[in-house]
């Protein structure tokens, strides 16, 4: 069975080794300090408007985490969904849940006008995926400037 649902107070050492997890896999670009994780979860639990976070379940056990974050897009004149983080724990992959989790995001965020995400380019197992359900890559350039204390290149 699979399930999301919202993180709680006892999420938090669970969420924070996945995280930790999920940057060191090279999925992200970046490394981050595990304060980020603690900062991340403390917004989510003061019920930050920017974002939301899930722990994905299967059978009953911890499978990975989503982080979701809103914004308004002028573009799709309306608000947006970005899916900042998924995250499958390796015992769980290749059963369907990262399809169910998309899909899930899809039925919860209707009256979004649009859902994004960022996935690195040599991460053609997760570009397959998210081509199959309907993701199409946008035209942009991403560019970003960042305080040099908080994130740590590869």
């Amino acid at each position: 069975m699979f399930t999301v649902r919202e993180f709680t107070r006892e999420d938090f050492d669970c969420y924070c080794q996945m995280s930790d997890r999920f940057y060191r896999s090279g999925a992200s670009m970046t490394t981050v300090p595990p304060e980020n994780y603690e900062h991340t979860f403390e917004a989510c639990m003061a019920k930050s408007p920017y974002l939301k976070g899930f722990i994905i379940e299967y059978e009953g056990r911890a499978a990975g985490y989503l982080i979701l974050t809103y914004t308004w897009y002028n573009e799709y004149s309306g608000e947006t969904v970005t899916i900042d983080e998924i995250f499958i724990d390796d015992g769980f992959r290749g059963l369907g849940i990262g399809t169910k989790v998309i899909e899930w995001v899809y039925d919860t965020h209707k009256d979004y006008k649009g859902i994004q995400l960022e996935v690195k380019k040599d991460n053609k197992r997760a570009i397959e995926l998210y081509q199959k359900l309907g993701f199409e890559f946008m035209e942009y350039e991403q560019m970003v400037i960042k305080p040099k204390e908080i994130y740590h290149k590869k």
